[in-house]
């Protein structure tokens, strides 16, 4: 008695192979070469440095087990509670980086490549599976691991996560669909790799459905979906079970409305990142007003894309097209949580979208029109194929230069799109530079962008701005910082009296920016300072949402300045945010503040200590 296959598929078009079958397998070695060329001298960028360089774990093979078992963030300057992300393999994978090449660049990133190499292959042996031709296979080969919108997920160290995913889950697929019917070995093997690819980044938790809608598209037959939904199943349990004894919660996701509401602009954006890779950059926020493109036209060309593939490549069209959304469904989490979009999110689907061109390919090639031979007719798609292929080649190679380092990513970026987030991503690289000035004026222009205002004036929280709203004042805490250490190392009392004059000035501004920015008039004798002139900072109306982070710090520069009354009204707001006051200051300013307004009484909600060991000396004003 023959298996029952899923459902009843009529039989493909058999046809004679021209195209050298060759030609695939080289294109992957094209598609390595390439990459580790273009990539060969390039340095950290983003959030390559506090996730690899200043990462206590990365950098000490002794501190293994801390690794297995932290949160992604947890061992970085940036962490802040429990993000959710459990991530082992790709700190794993950084620090034999640093093991092997301490904080050498590029060999790191050549480790990168190979596995976008490894991942690119796994495109190939699907495609051969789903009985693709060599043609198909090397537009899908041209499509995954060419594409200009792969740049980020290459270039980008700290998005190695993506790359690593879709390699381990794209070869778990390959196993399963090896075979009419796996044995033990393979089932086994799928299921470590459906594992390992979890442990890299959640988006693989996904791999039953990826079998379920492959194993549909290939026309497998029901014992062996049973034996392959066993096996990524498996594979899921496994990390969930890592998951759970290493002690991380999930990650916070945004409400389900919430992700509705971004899904249009989100996908008109994955479309327009497709069809036009010219601003392969950091920086598009789809959460909060940004007129940089309308999302309508481009989702209405997608949707007719996509009906058009599946037209033409039918099943194996569709099911390749179902593999690229539901893989990228997903990251309208992380969209509507950050108000970001980023090309690594396109990694995985884009899997899927080459097959799918791929397989309506295959079919195209079994219709030749009147007046063309099969051969001819194939080679003049060869010759289409291989142009797209140099066409995208060309496009990368000439992209690829802005993330050599940070201070050209961001500045490109900010070329290209002066949003919100982008005078931030600038600003911090100045920061880190030790240009404080610098960074303060790019944060300050960060909360004046139109989208900023405009999500204000519709009641709307823009979340790419929250970083430049905490460090609108907090630059300003660090220039005061600078001026006392100087202050303390000089001799000379002028110079002396000088520098303490700039870090009452620094906190001046501090001020004058953070109310300014809260939408509120700064104290009378501090409105001369804040902005530059033309940045116009009277203006900002309410640019920022009301966070402790914001508010504690300004409530600290507030009583240092001798304000004292409304440092401790902002010492409250921080301390009543919903979150918890995330600044740390809440408490030690609003107990300096009831000491030197004799108000005891405020501290009775909030603090369970003497308010004097808890002002931690800040009662004393400049």
């Amino acid at each position: 008695m023959s298996e029952r296959s899923l459902s009843p598929q009529p039989p493909e078009p058999r046809l004679p192979e021209r195209t050298p079958t060759w030609l695939p397998r080289a294109l992957v070695g094209v598609v390595l070469l390439a990459w580790a060329w273009l990539v060969r001298d390039h340095g950290f960028v983003w959030d390559d440095l506090v996730l690899i360089v200043q990462n206590e774990v990365t950098g000490d093979l002794s501190r293994l087990p801390e690794l297995l078992s932290s949160d992604l963030w947890a061992t970085t300057p940036v962490a802040n509670g429990d993000s959710g992300y459990y991530r082992p393999l790709v700190l794993l994978s950084f620090a034999l980086d640093r093991a092997l090449f301490g904080l050498a660049p590029g060999p790191a990133h050549l480790h990168s490549v190979l596995w976008h190499g490894l991942a690119t292959a796994g495109v190939l042996r699907l495609g051969r599976h789903l009985g693709l031709g060599s043609l198909a296979c090397a537009l899908a080969v041209l499509i995954y691991g060419l594409h200009p919108v792969q740049i980020e997920g290459v270039a980008f160290l700290a998005a190695r996560n993506d790359g690593m995913a879709t390699a381990l889950l794209l070869w778990s697929l390959v196993l399963l669909l090896g075979r009419p019917l796996p044995g033990p070995g393979r089932l086994v093997g799928s299921g470590l790799l459906v594992a390992l690819a979890c442990l890299s980044k959640e988006s693989a938790l996904l791999a039953p459905a990826a079998w379920l809608t492959l194993a549909w598209a290939a026309g497998r037959t029901l014992p062996t979906l049973g034996r392959g939904l066993l096996a990524t199943a498996g594979g899921v349990g496994l990390a969930l079970l890592a998951r759970a004894l290493a002690g991380v919660g999930l990650p916070e996701r945004a409400s389900v409305q919430a992700q509705l509401e971004v899904l249009p602009t989100a996908a008109g954006w994955a479309v327009h990142s497709l069809f036009d890779a010219t601003r392969a950059l950091p920086g598009r926020t789809v959460a909060c007003p940004d007129f940089e493109v309308a999302p309508g036209p481009w989702l209405a060309l997608g949707l007719l894309g996509a009906a058009l593939l599946a037209w033409a490549g039918r099943r194996r069209a569709l099911g390749a097209l179902v593999l690229a959304v539901g893989t990228w469904l997903p990251a309208l989490a992380a969209v509507a949580q950050t108000g970001l979009a980023a090309d690594r999110y396109l990694t995985l689907p884009l899997a899927g979208l080459g097959l799918a061109a791929a397989a309506a390919l295959q079919r195209l090639l079994a219709v030749s029109p009147g007046r063309l031979s099969p051969a001819r007719l194939e080679a003049l798609l060869l010759l289409g194929v291989l142009g797209l292929g140099a066409l995208w080649s060309a496009a990368t190679a000439g992209l690829v230069d802005a993330w050599r380092d940070d201070r050209t990513l961001w500045t490109r970026a900010l070329e290209a799109r002066p949003t919100a987030y982008v005078y931030g991503g600038l600003a911090r690289v100045h920061q880190d530079a030790g240009d404080l000035d610098g960074a303060a004026d790019l944060y300050a222009r960060a909360v004046l962008q139109p989208e900023a205002r405009a999500a204000s004036e519709l009641g709307q929280t823009c979340w790419p701005l929250r970083h430049s709203c905490f460090n609108i004042v907090q630059i300003h805490h660090l220039r005061a910082g600078q001026a006392r250490v100087l202050r303390a190392q000089a001799e000379d009392p002028v110079l002396r009296q000088a520098l303490h004059q700039r870090s009452w000035d620094a906190h001046a501004d501090a001020v004058s920016m953070g109310l300014m920015a809260l939408g509120e008039a700064p104290p009378p004798d501090l409105r001369r300072f804040g902005p530059p002139p033309e940045l116009d900072g009277l203006a900002l109306g309410r640019a920022c949402p009301e966070l402790p982070e914001l508010t504690g710090r300004l409530a600290q520069s507030l009583l240092l300045l001798g304000h004292v009354e409304r440092a401790r009204d902002l010492a409250l707001r921080a301390l009543r945010a919903p979150e918890g006051d995330l600044s740390g200051m809440g408490e030690p300013v609003l107990a300096a503040a009831a000491l030197t307004l004799d108000e005891p009484a405020l501290l009775e909600p909030w603090l369970d200590a003497d308010p004097g060991r808890r002002s931690r000396g800040l009662a004393v004003p400049f």
